[in-house]
């Protein structure tokens, strides 16, 4: 798991992300810092020669579909940086019923992920100031939206990325696992 130096001992970079995430300023960590300690992380591995790939979105209760999708994300590059929408963002656009999982649970159990190399929340509605901050050279998302038409594949033009647009995984989805366990409690 990555790790982040604060005042001067290691932590987990997902606790972070949830201290941060939940309005507390532990140790003065804000969401920022989180955003600033991968981008310097992501910095060191393009110096590598690595080519970092980002990728973002609810990803509530993780299933197959989600992991077929960062897998072939991170065939793309040596380094996966995956955004979480916010709690607020993620009911704004599916409703208030979701997420089912809170952005701390759905830090800890992306980062536990090992095609993940990074997690960290994405502060806006949208991934652009993510995206200007690590400048990651690959930008991946799934074909049920036009990307290219996107604010995200925007930044990334503007900074001579890449954008690949992989296929979905039809019939797999956070929203049919929950339909499915409603019907299943109610018998």
């Amino acid at each position: 798991m990555p790790l982040a130096t604060v005042a001067t001992f290691p932590v987990k970079l997902t606790w972070l992300a949830s201290v941060a995430c939940s309005g507390k300023r532990t140790w003065g960590v804000t969401i920022d810092d989180i955003l600033s300690e991968v981008s310097r992380a992501c910095a060191r591995e393009r110096a590598r020669g690595k080519r970092v790939v980002f990728t973002h979105g609810a990803f509530d209760i993780v299933h197959s579909g989600h992991i077929h999708f960062l897998e072939r994300a991170a065939s793309f590059g040596d380094v996966l940086v995956v955004g979480l929408h916010l709690d607020q963002h993620i009911r704004a656009y599916k409703g208030d019923s979701r997420p089912v999982l809170s952005l701390t649970e759905r830090l800890t159990v992306v980062s536990a992920l090992r095609v993940v190399d990074h997690v960290l929340p994405c502060p806006g509605a949208d991934a652009v100031s993510v995206i200007r901050m690590l400048t990651p050279d690959v930008y991946v998302k799934d074909d049920r939206v036009d990307v290219h038409g996107s604010v995200e594949a925007r930044a990334m033009e503007e900074q001579e990325g890449e954008v690949v647009i992989v296929p979905y995984t039809w019939g797999v989805s956070t929203s049919l696992l929950v339909k499915r366990l409603l019907r299943i409690v109610s018998e």
